[in-house]
């Protein structure tokens, strides 16, 4: 028998009105809804596992929710930002002026190195 997680979720009468509002939307965007669904399932006291399989999503992502649940709360259901961009703005300006208002040489497209 698998160990119960050290990370339990539980909503208030709120919470689980809203989450099972969105966990049956169908506008809302699928990792949004998802996340509602797996909240709703950790809160009901669902294995890891079995809500992987029944989400279609792999086991440590569950993991992963679950912990975001216990901590955060709602605010878990939110995207997280990812990696930062290297370049600003000003420099991707700079780049789509240049493809756009040259043309590559004698060359028949614009490569990653005519482009640096």
């Amino acid at each position: 028998m698998p160990a119960a997680s050290p990370f339990q979720v539980a909503w208030d009468g709120e919470q689980r009105k809203v989450l099972e509002e969105l966990a049956r939307s169908r506008t809302a965007p699928l990792r949004r809804v998802q996340r509602a669904r797996a909240a709703l399932a950790c809160a009901d006291g669902g294995a890891n596992a079995a809500i992987a399989n029944a989400l279609g999503v792999h086991v440590d992502t569950v993991r992963r929710w679950r912990k975001r649940f216990a901590a955060d709360g709602l605010a878990a259901l939110e995207d997280r930002p990812g990696r930062s961009r290297r370049y600003g703005p000003d420099v991707h300006l700079a780049i789509v002026a240049t493809v756009t208002s040259a043309r590559p040489g004698t060359n028949s497209h614009w490569t990653r190195r005519a482009i640096a």
